[in-house]
């Protein structure tokens, strides 16, 4: 505290003091002890030093805060990335696995129908249940499938697209784009995806009314050998890692 040595009333600092003499003794000279001074600009550097530890601190922890906002980005940027089975259902592949396949009849675009029972004894079946039209992935995918026919073939296995769109639309995209090996067929009501429950929102985007990007293997007695639900995150696969999955499930 600094004493007014006209009245003896105290201030906290010089400056008070400089105000209350300007105002009370106006024609008195103003004197302030040295050593009031000195303590008075101690604390007002320890106050700074205080407030410069307080703003260290404070930028510290909102790097640390942003460290670690960027390493969460970063983790989660590689599971959907790098691992994109993250969104397939390993529920189903391991329910599937091992069961009988529902048997169905359904319109090919060329004008036949398709029974499963049919290739019961003959050679293995591969469905491939899609968005269809209204996926451009889906679609390259079916025609993809179709330019490596004989790859497929040389496994004895016939490639069977499914999805909900009408059978003339999809006759159309067929003939226009050349699909001549994999048999094309309409399930408008969808009465096979709900068979094979490929219209949950675990394996589509269009949970309810299409098909996520699910492919099933059945081998001659009808038995599930493989089944992957890519959907709802992958619409399409590299046809060589479809080969080497169906080559190994068939081993």
């Amino acid at each position: 505290m600094i004493t007014c040595e006209h009245c003896g009333k105290e201030f906290s600092s010089s400056k008070s003091l400089e105000q209350h003499h300007s105002s009370k003794h106006p024609s008195l000279e103003l004197k302030v002890p040295a050593i009031a001074v000195r303590e008075e600009v101690k604390r007002s550097k320890e106050r700074r030093r205080s407030h410069s530890r307080t703003r260290g601190n404070l930028g510290f922890g909102r790097i640390a805060l942003i460290g670690l906002i960027a390493a969460a980005a970063v983790a989660v940027g590689y599971l959907v990335v790098t691992h994109p089975s993250t969104f397939s259902s390993p529920s189903a592949e391991s329910f599937w696995i091992g069961k009988q396949a529902p048997t169905f009849t359904l319109p090919v675009v060329n004008g036949s129908t398709f029974s499963l029972s049919n290739y019961y004894g003959k050679g293995d079946v591969l469905l491939y249940f899609n968005e269809g039209l209204t996926c451009s992935p889906c679609l390259q995918q079916a025609i993809d499938l179709n330019k490596d026919y004989q790859s497929f073939r040389a496994l004895n296995i016939t490639i069977v697209a499914i999805t909900t769109d009408s059978q003339a639309s999809l006759a159309q995209w067929a003939q226009i784009n050349g699909l001549t090996h994999v048999l094309v067929l309409s399930d408008q009501n969808l009465s096979v995806d709900k068979l094979y429950n490929t219209l949950g929102g675990n394996v589509s985007m269009m949970a309810g009314t299409r098909a996520g990007h699910t492919f099933v293997l059945v081998n001659p007695s009808g038995t599930v050998k493989w089944r992957v639900d890519y959907g709802p995150g992958t619409m399409y696969v590299q046809d060589s890692d479809l080969i080497s999955s169906v080559t190994k499930a068939l081993a």
